[in-house]
């Protein structure tokens, strides 16, 4: 809803409609809230405005007097629901209200107008809630009618009583919002019409909000005047403070903005006035009965708002406040406020904290320098809410213009044309000439090709020497004018001064120009061009001298018409360093566009503003000034116990501290500057165990952090202790120490952080977590003994955001600026230290991600999805993440030193198994964004191309744009462009973890890939040297993946592995010897071999083609109970198996393989062999081994179990086979009964996740193989469980294949049965068949057999 214009008397022009009703008209409706006798008022429909008529100001309102308008408004011109119009009139009759009268009535059109006297034509009706617009627009338009009048009363003809009743819970419920309503509302039915209604309130303790407050002792009023009973229980304090407010006034409330309802200062004109002035000793105490508006600045001790009072900051743009206190604490009923949600805070308001560490006592609960938030206390705090932060829509370069700053000066004496060409990367003057276009003709053809010559990007500055127009062509004017974007050269007269610096090829904003007026007496005049450029090289010596004026402009991508001049921003870093990130303040700017600022002083550093190869690395430019500011009082070093060996500065700010079962909290458009401690707990906005804080537990609104600008601070920006349902938005924690955004528990769920900023986070001292290097190395009183901590396991994590739940909602955020980029599966160790593990409490430790429905245990496994991920300029890795169903889609990854690495959910064989997938994403090993130097950037050499760039590590760091740990992990449909390897390092589009101890799967696999032509190195394994070590752990020699469709290798279904690795090898293989792998084709397995007593053997693995070239394996588990070796091998092959030293007493074995493994001999063997089940971590089916005569035996009965011992060789060999299970169902007719186990496999030939070729239907214990291709259907009766029919189906004849089916389950599936079908190797089938008679089955659409599909199905 609309409110029109801010006068009682002033409305909106009618506005005609297609569709007119002539409106029904009343007397004056119900009593005024602020006056006791009504004007003549109009209610009327109308569509919907425009927002420029929103209001009403001069000749508008008049017009409204007119007979025209008075016609108009008769006429019905539609409007939206609720909106009004007051016109001025005689004064309305008193009211006189008949409760018994006949004509109430139920129509919602008529029965606000049956509660009052019956009325003429020619009186309107108005609405007396309308100048109150702290009530939500829609609850405003749907206040007076609502569908919910249409309901009848349930028995009888309704009365008085049960209208008054229905008409004043409905009118409350609008006023107050259904959740307030109900929880304070009682309502005595009935007993006999006539009887007045009676309603009871309970107000249990004070509102939130003032104004709601005041509103509803309006509403009272009004029902009152009905003859509505109302009997109101509140708090004591309440009371008193209202009694004030209520007082009404005779005269129509003035369009001033003190006065509107949604202002504290205009609901509370109640306020007393106060000016305490300045006493640093005074301990002020607020109280009951208390309600104070601070006029002026003041200094305390310590402030104490308590018992209901309240402290409301005066609004007055003249005169700014300034709040002193080493302390203010608000509780049992006490607040705190200026402005409010929709009426914010205008003028310049400061909270200053004061006070050093080392004075004073600690408050209980709280520390020193605070403010705090405690049982019952209310913060409302609402300033001005301008554009949080927003993106450079163009490119900022050092200096200012994309060379940045160069200074070289010479003075040109010489006639003609004096140009220069220097090469703005080495600051070298690459060309210069005099050309003569005064005297000779053929000298303007000479200029031309002179600079056609030059390479574009080259700088180029041009001067006059005496004359240089006479003989200079038109040909050559427009060519220098398309050139060097000249504006002066086509009009350059005889002996007119003129110089010029531009860029060849450049636009025209490169292009700096000046010229003065040639002088008739011959006298000399000098024209200067000035503008800068950066050089690598430091700056030169001889050429020209070239500035830049005061005053950049910035162009921004969204509207920053609420930024002003004087506020100061920030614009983060784009390259390796976070401390490129610069401050700037904010200049006058009459010339700029809605999206453009102007900044003070000159960049040092390149700050992208555009997308770069694909992926956005635009800046982040975040507003850092709020009219309302909290900070801390600091000192000019550090001192006392603050951390000092770390830190030269003060560390110990102000901090606010938000306790449990507060009543109101709400902050919006507030700068913190100089606040947090380095103390556990002491931080800059602190929700310490606060519980629930929306809805859930009873706070309306929600609680919320909404466009804070937290900067310069020394403890994090936002810490989320214990508390559910907090919701921080388009906050900034700039230049701050330790995490910014924290969770700090791990309990904390449900909370929202939508649109923030976090950037040049710093290493604190309170966690190990937030510790860089030295503070780890030097802080070691956590740990157990003599333990040395390592610093990059056990400490450097600080993080933009830390988030420790996974069911909280982060929604467009930026971390511009931590330790490192994304990384999702780090924990911390919850233990303290000890002898067996004697890092310290809350050290890094490594964690699993396993996502689940609503972010509980309990429920089922769902993917979770990373989308839109941008990760540029990290120098370790853009992403880690460990877990399991995980999914990174639409992501972008440029310039890392790793791009991402995925690692699998857990060990086999107790891993809940995994899906880790990276879909329609983009990796760029090094881009067009070259960087800067400085900043503490470190790394610093030539690029693939030549040129010089800023580096992620050291220059021989190979870089890798996908990294493969284990696995198994999918990549699809995304694109590598610009990793080319260069003499220093190896850059690879898609690499592996150097030093890997453990295993990798051959299930990773790649399909849909595009390598772009930049990309000189796809795949790299690694060799020994500088990063890699001796690249011979267990994991670096099976390194293996699986090209599904050839885009990596070009040849579809092939395996890539290590070039040594001689267990994957098969005829026809390929050697590359750039990538040090190899191409294969073939099916391969991971083999798991568990071994016990000892368990600290080496293993060597041969197949018997390449027996003298066996695997050694080291083993993932070292100093455990038991040792695991997971090699890589090709299925129905044969294997041997030994160990450096004594066999093991126990080995566990599994997959399709022939193994034979070494004993001494006379060994006696008990085999056992049971199927596992991942998900459940059970095993069943159980059986022991059978001893065979002969190894031949062993394979003939595949399906028995057996082992043979060769007692001459010491060999015991055996089949294995691993399973997978496709599907498990428990289907019965009668649950109580009895149910039927079903498993049913399918096969498809390409099915990368199973290598079995048996597909099957398992009835309990009862085996159907499935050997042939085709779909086998099984139908059972649903009452015994019996099979009743089997039929298999051909796919490789599709023309009878489907009229086959259709007729089966036409003549052979009766009426309660179970139909079971299944597919295998249907790969080879020579086109696609559609049955629709599956959706008989329960199907919802028909079927389609695609080729390498697979199928299965289970209905009943």
């Amino acid at each position: 809803m609309r409110f029109v214009g801010r006068a009682p008397w002033c409305a909106l022009k009618p506005v005609a409609a297609s569709r007119r009703a002539q409106p029904k008209t009343f007397p004056a409706a119900l009593p005024s809230l602020t006056q006791p006798k009504l004007e003549k008022v109009t209610f009327k429909r109308r569509q919907p405005i425009s927002r420029s008529a929103s209001s009403c100001r001069g000749s508008s309102c008049s017009e409204l007097d007119s007979p025209q308008a008075t016609e108009q408004a008769r006429r019905g011109a539609s409007t939206t629901r609720g909106e009004m119009m007051l016109l001025p009139g005689r004064e309305a009759p008193e009211i006189s209200l008949n409760p018994n009268s006949s004509i109430w009535d139920t129509e919602y059109k008529e029965l606000l107008q049956r509660i009052l006297p019956e009325a003429t034509e020619s009186h309107k009706f108005t609405n007396p809630l309308r100048s109150y617009n702290f009530l939500h627009r829609e609850q405003q338009s749907l206040l007076l009618l609502s569908q919910n009048l249409t309901a009848k009363v349930d028995s009888g003809d309704p009365g008085s009583c049960d209208l008054l009743q229905k008409f004043s819970r409905y009118l409350l419920t609008k006023a107050l919002g259904p959740n307030l309503a109900s929880s304070i509302i009682r309502l005595r039915n009935c007993e006999r019409p006539e009887d007045p209604p009676q309603i009871h309130l309970h107000l249990k303790k004070p509102f939130h909000s003032i104004a709601r407050s005041s509103f509803l002792d309006r509403v009272l009023k009004v029902l009152k005047n009905l003859g509505v009973q109302v009997e109101v229980r509140r708090p004591k304090m309440l009371s008193l403070l209202r009694q004030p407010m209520l007082r009404t006034t005779k005269s129509p409330l003035k369009p001033d903005m003190k006065q509107s309802g949604s202002c504290p200062e205009a609901v509370a004109a109640h306020l007393r006035p106060w000016r305490p002035g300045h006493n640093t000793s005074h301990a002020a105490v607020v109280g009951p009965g208390d309600a104070l508006r601070l006029e002026s600045s003041a200094t305390f001790d310590s402030l104490l708002i308590q018992g209901g009072g309240i402290v409301v900051f005066a609004d007055n743009p003249e005169q700014p406040i300034t709040l002193r206190a080493r302390s203010i604490l608000l509780e049992d009923g006490g607040g705190l406020h200026a402005g409010s949600e929709l009426c914010p805070y205008r003028s310049k308001l400061t909270i200053s904290l004061y006070g050093k560490s080392t004075e004073g006592v600690d408050v209980d609960g709280y520390g020193k320098k605070f403010l705090g938030v405690g049982r019952g206390g209310i913060l409302e705090l609402h300033g001005k809410k301008p554009q949080s932060w927003t993106l450079l829509d163009k490119t900022l370069y050092p200096g200012g213009l994309q060379y940045g700053p160069y200074a070289s000066e010479k003075r040109w004496s010489s006639r003609g044309l004096n140009v220069r060409i220097v090469d703005a990367n080495t600051a070298q003057v690459v060309a210069a000439d005099r050309f003569d276009t005064h005297l000779l003709v053929d000298e303007s053809q000479r200029l031309r090709q002179f600079l056609a010559r030059q390479s574009p990007g080259k700088a180029v500055a041009i001067a006059v020497g005496d004359s240089a127009a006479k003989s200079l062509t038109l040909e050559t004017r427009l060519f220098l004018k398309d050139l060097i974007h000249s504006e002066v050269v086509i009009h350059l007269g005889y002996r007119q001064p003129w110089a010029l610096v531009g860029i060849l090829g450049g636009d025209p904003s490169s292009t700096i120009e000046d010229a003065k007026q040639a002088q008739e007496n011959g006298t000399t005049r000098l024209a200067i061009a000035t503008k800068d450029f950066q050089t690598y090289e430091g700056v030169p010596h001889h050429g020209f001298k070239v500035e830049v004026s005061k005053g950049i402009i910035l162009d921004l991508v969204d509207d920053v018409t609420s930024w002003l001049p004087g506020d100061r921003i920030v614009v983060a870093s784009t390259d390796y360093s976070m401390h490129q990130a610069e401050e700037f303040n904010l200049l006058p700017c009459p010339e700029c566009q809605r999206d453009q600022v102007k900044i003070d002083g000159s960049p040092l550093y390149l700050h992208m503003g555009e997308i770069v190869d694909g992926v956005d690395m635009r800046a982040e430019v975040g507003l850092l000034t709020r009219n309302i500011l909290i900070q801390g009082e600091m000192e000019d070093s550090c001192y006392g116990t603050n951390y000092c060996q770390f830190f030269s500065f003060d560390t110990f700010g102000g901090q606010i501290k938000i306790q449990k079962d507060f009543t109101s909290v709400h902050m919006s458009g507030i700068e913190l500057r100089s606040m947090g401690q380095q103390i556990l707990g002491s931080y800059p906005v602190h929700f310490h165990l606060t519980g629930d804080v929306d809805e859930k537990g009873g706070y309306s609104p929600p609680s919320y952090l909404d466009n804070l600008a937290i900067h310069h601070c020394f403890s994090r920006c936002v810490a989320i202790h214990g508390t559910h349902g907090l919701l921080v938005k388009d906050t900034i924690g700039y230049d701050t120490l330790g995490h910014c955004f924290f969770l700090e528990d791990g309990n904390e769920q449900r909370n929202t952080f939508d649109h923030n900023l976090g950037l040049l986070t710093k290493a604190g001292a309170i966690l190990p977590t937030d510790r860089n290097e030295a503070m780890c190395l030097a802080m070691r009183d956590g740990v157990y003994g003599d333990y040395v901590p390592v610093p990059s396991t056990d400490c450097m994590a600080v993080s933009s955001f830390w988030i420790a739940n996974p069911n909280n909602h982060l929604i467009e955020n930026a971390a511009a600026g931590a330790q490192a980029g994304l990384f999702i599966g780090k924990g911390v160790k919850t233990t303290k230290a000890s002898a067996e593990n004697p890092r310290e409490y809350l050290t890094v430790d490594n964690a699993r991600f396993r996502p689940h429905q609503d972010a509980d245990p309990k429920k089922p496994r769902v993917p979770a999805v990373i989308n839109g991920l941008i990760a540029f300029k990290n120098n370790d890795h853009g992403a880690w993440a460990r877990g399991g169903d995980i999914i990174f889609r639409n992501c972008g990854f440029s310039d890392n030193g790793i791009g991402l690495t995925l690692a699998s959910d857990g060990t086999f064989p107790t891993d809940e198994g995994c899906s880790l997938e990276v879909t329609h994403s983009i990796f760029v090993g090094e881009s067009d964004n070259t960087g800067s130097q400085g900043g503490q950037n470190i790394y610093w050499g030539r690029g693939a191309n030549g040129e010089y760039r800023t580096l992620p590590r050291n220059k021989t760091f190979p870089i890798r744009g996908f990294q493969i740990y284990d696995g198994p992990v999918r990549l699809t449909k995304s694109t590598f462009r610009k990793f080319t390897p260069t003499a220093d390092r190896h850059s690879s589009a898609i690499g592996f973890l150097m030093k890997n101890a453990w295993q990798i799967s051959p299930q990773n696999n790649v399909s849909l890939i595009r390598m772009e032509r930049s990309v000189g190195l796809k795949v790299f394994f690694g060799m020994p040297g500088q990063w890699f070590g001796d690249n011979d752990d267990d994991g670096d020699k099976v390194s293996i993946f699986h090209d599904l469709d050839g885009s990596v290798t070009g040849y579809p279904d092939t395996f890539v592995g290590r070039a040594d690795n001689y267990l994957i090898r098969q005829p026809g293989f390929l050697i590359i010897p750039r990538w040090n792998g190899i191409v294969c084709t073939g099916k391969y397995a991971q083999l798991y071999i568990q071994a016990r007593r000892p368990e600290n053997l080496t293993l060597l693995i041969a197949r018997a083609t390449y027996h003298s070239h066996p695997l050694r394996l080291q083993g993932v588990n070292r100093g455990v109970p038991y040792q695991q070796y997971q090699p890589v091998v090709m299925l129905e092959q044969a294997y041997t198996v030994q160990w450096d030293g004594r066999a093991p007493e126990d080995v566990i074995l599994g997959d399709w393989l022939h193994i034979a493994l070494c004993y001494p001999k006379g060994t006696i063997f008990t085999v056992v062999g049971d199927i596992y089940q991942r998900p459940t971590g059970r095993a069943y089916h159980v059986r022991h081994y059978t001893a065979a005569s002969s190894y031949q035996s062993v394979l003939n009965k595949l399906d028995q179990r057996l082992f043979f011992f060769d007692t001459s060789s010491g060999s015991q060999c055996q089949c294995l086979e691993g399973k997978i299970v496709r599907s498990e169902v428990a289907i019965t007719s009668t649950p109580s009964i009895r149910y039927i186990r079903i498993q049913i496999q399918s096969v498809r030939r390409l099915d990368v996740e199973n290598y079995s070729r048996v597909a099957f239907i398992k009835l309990d214990d009862e085996v159907f193989l499935f050997r042939s291709r085709g779909i086998l259907f099984l139908v059972l009766d649903a009452c015994s469980g019996t099979v009743k029919s089997r039929r298999h189906f051909d796919t490789t004849r599709p023309t009878t294949f489907a009229s086959a089916v259709t007729n089966y389950v036409e003549t052979s599936v009766k009426e309660r049965s179970i139909v079971l079908v299944c597919s295998r190797d249907i790969t080879e089938a020579t086109g696609a068949s559609e049955t629709a008679i599956f959706t008989k089955l329960g199907s919802a659409k028909p079927v389609v057999f695609h080729k390498q599909g697979d199928y299965m199905m289970d209905v009943t």
